[in-house]
């Protein structure tokens, strides 16, 4: 569920105090819950994979933690590394003719919602319109990352909140 917003993001900061305590012997925050050790790998190569991160920082890391933090740690900086040179290059920028594009018609609305899916990867985008007047001059839509369940509830004719809290971004 990460997935589409890491794809999005420009950025991406880690707290290594989100790792529990049990994966990572952390003595300076010993929290019993938070992520295992393995999905915080899983998010830092969805981060690293995605084509707009282009900065990464982790925080709350000791230099005197024990061999097991360094591990943990040592890791997550691979798997992100490992997503960069993973990268599919197929953010949405201009020409779409490496895509299917798939129109899903609301009864709510008069326009289709259209989505986006990648012939390379298999990831998912959602086409939002600027509210008119909205935008500027050339700019009509903006494409979000999204995933193929937000797709799905749209063929049940269930508007994807993604679309929603876009739209009140752009408007």
């Amino acid at each position: 569920m990460a997935e589409p917003h890491l794809r999005n993001s420009d950025l991406v900061a880690f707290d290594f105090t989100a790792i529990r305590s049990s994966d990572s012997d952390n003595r300076y925050y010993s929290n019993p819950n938070g992520f295992y050790a393995e999905q915080f790998c899983q998010l830092a190569r969805y981060a690293g994979v995605s084509d707009k991160v282009n900065c990464l920082g982790i925080f709350n890391v000791h230099p005197d933690q024990n061999a097991n933090s360094a591990s943990a740690l040592a890791q997550v900086i691979w798997y992100f590394v490992d997503g960069v040179f993973n990268r599919y290059g197929d953010y949405p920028i201009g020409s779409r003719k490496n895509y299917t594009k798939f129109h899903v018609h609301m009864d709510e609305f008069s326009d289709d919602l259209v989505f986006y899916k990648s012939d390379k990867s298999n990831r998912w985008w959602l086409e939002v319109s600027y509210p008119s007047g909205e935008g500027g001059k050339y700019e009509r839509h903006q494409l979000i990352p999204c995933d193929r369940e937000d797709y799905e509830r749209a063929m049940k004719n269930q508007i994807p909140n993604l679309w929603w809290k876009t739209l009140q971004k752009l408007s």
